[in-house]
C-alpha cells in the first residue's frame, strides 16, 4: 500500500530543486544519492520506499546523461560493454538484500560514506591518457562494476563517485571519459535495482514524478558541464552540500543517541 505523505507545494518544489542539484553533481562527480536519499527521508518517506523511489528517479536522469555522453563520444565502450551486464546483475542481488535496512542503518551508512566520498572527490587526478589502458582493463572494469553494482542495489549513494575514482585511479581514464563511462555503468545498476523495487511496489509515484523532472534538469546541466569542460563550476557546490549534509547527519545522530 502506498504511503500517504503530507506534502505541500513548497515541499514538492524543494524536492524538485534538491534532486536537480543532485543530478548536476551526480553527472559530474557522482554522489547525487548522498543528496537525494536524505532528502526523501527528511520529507517523511518510509525507508522501504526511499531506495525504490530513488532508483526510479536516478534511472530517468541518468538515461538522459548517458544519451548526451554517447552523442559526444565520451563513453569508453570497450570498458563499459561487460561492465553493463555485471553491474545490472550485481544490483539485482544487492536490491534483494536492501529489504533488511532501517532508517538507522541508512543514517549510519551515510555517516561512513559521506566523508569517504568527500576524500575521494578532493583527490582530483588526471593521470595517463586513455590510450594507456592495459589489455586486462575490461576485466578490471567488469569486476569493479559487479562490486559497485551490488552496493548500488543495496544502498546506492556514492556509487558514481566510487566508479569514477576507480576508472581514473586504476584504469587511467581522463576525468571526462571516466564521468561518462561511470554514468553508463551506473545506469545498468540503476535499472537492475529498479526492476526489483518495481516488482515489490516500492516506489512512491507522486514524489518520483516531481523528482524525475528535477533529475532530468540536473543531469542535462551536469552532462553539459562535463562535455564542455566546466566541471569546476560544480565542485565547490558539491563540497558545500556534502559538508552541510555531514553536519546534519552528525547532529541528528547526536540527538537520537542523547
Amino acid at each position: 500500500m502506498l504511503a500517504v505523505l503530507d506534502l505541500s507545494l513548497i515541499d514538492f518544489t524543494l524536492i524538485f530543486f534538491l534532486v536537480a542539484l543532485a543530478g548536476v553533481v551526480d553527472s559530474i562527480a557522482g554522489g547525487g544519492g548522498l543528496i537525494t536519499v536524505p532528502t526523501y527521508l527528511a520529507f517523511g518517506m518510509p525507508p522501504g520506499l526511499v531506495l525504490g523511489t530513488n532508483k526510479a528517479v536516478s534511472t530517468v536522469g541518468t538515461s538522459l546523461a548517458v544519451w548526451r555522453y554517447a552523442r559526444s563520444g565520451a563513453i569508453d565502450w570497450r570498458l563499459a560493454r561487460w561492465a553493463l551486464v555485471l553491474s545490472f546483475g550485481g544490483a539485482t542481488v544487492g536490491a534483494r538484500l536492501s529489504r533488511y535496512q532501517s532508517r538507522e542503518t541508512m543514517t549510519v551508512l551515510l555517516l561512513v560514506i559521506v566523508p569517504l566520498v568527500l576524500i575521494l572527490s578532493l583527490r582530483k587526478q588526471e593521470p595517463n591518457p586513455d590510450t594507456a589502458l592495459h589489455a586486462n582493463a575490461p576485466f578490471w572494469s567488469a569486476g569493479m562494476a559487479l562490486t559497485v553494482g551490488a552496493y548500488d542495489g543495496f544502498f546506492g549513494p556514492g556509487t558514481g563517485s566510487f566508479l569514477i575514482f576507480g576508472l581514473v585511479s586504476f584504469l587511467h581514464l581522463s576525468s571526462r571519459s571516466a564521468s561518462a563511462t561511470a554514468r553508463v555503468i551506473n545506469l545498468a545498476s540503476n535499472a537492475g535495482a529498479l526492476l526489483f523495487f518495481a516488482t515489490q511496489l516500492q516506489i512512491h509515484l507522486p514524489v518520483a514524478a516531481v523528482a524525475a523532472a528535477g533529475s532530468l534538469t540536473g543531469n542535462y546541466l551536469g552532462s553539459h558541464f562535463v562535455i564542455h569542460r566546466a566541471e569546476s563550476v560544480v565542485r565547490p557546490v558539491f563540497f558545500v552540500v556534502l559538508g552541510a549534509l555531514l553536519v546534519k547527519l552528525v547532529v541528528e545522530m547526536f540527538f537520537r543517541l542523547g
